[in-house]
């Protein structure tokens, strides 16, 4: 399928606010494949990847290794619906990245923690790259719409 034909499809069944389509088909580019650092489009221009995006930035396109361990896991368990039926996977992976965050950084700075129903136990030193959203932010939501 040429990158025209795919950007014709995405106007005609995608919805408007998921992927920006310039009017002249001119954006975005359309990737066909990828390996390690390099993307080529659907008419094999070839390109270096710098959104680094999800965990391409750390382990490249198509790793070998990580083919491999996902090709393992997927005989096995492809999806659990984690937040619902979760895998024990999921608690090690939890386990490990507190390992590596929050238990390394507690026990080498002092920790203040505060608890509300908003906040409960975050560390204060971490709320200050994150605010709750006002009631009255100007955004309605599904409750609010509904009174209306």
């Amino acid at each position: 399928m040429t990158a025209r034909q795919t950007i014709e499809l995405l106007r005609r069944h995608e919805s408007r606010n998921v992927t920006f389509i310039e009017p002249d088909g001119s954006w975005p580019i359309v990737w066909e494949r990828a390996s390690g650092v390099h993307v080529w489009d659907a008419n094999g221009k070839k390109y270096l990847d710098l959104t680094a995006a999800f965990g391409v930035a750390a382990a490249g396109h198509a790793n070998p290794n990580i083919v491999r361990a996902g090709q393992r896991q997927m005989a096995k368990l492809l999806h659990a619906m984690g937040d619902v039926h979760p895998h024990a996977l999921k608690a090690q992976l939890a386990q490990e990245l507190s390992r590596l965050t929050f238990e390394r950084w507690a026990k080498t700075s002092r920790k203040s923690e505060i608890g509300n129903r908003k906040w409960p136990n975050v560390p204060s030193r971490f709320l200050s790259t994150a605010a709750p959203v006002p009631r009255r932010s100007g955004c309605t939501s599904a409750r609010s719409a509904r009174a209306a």
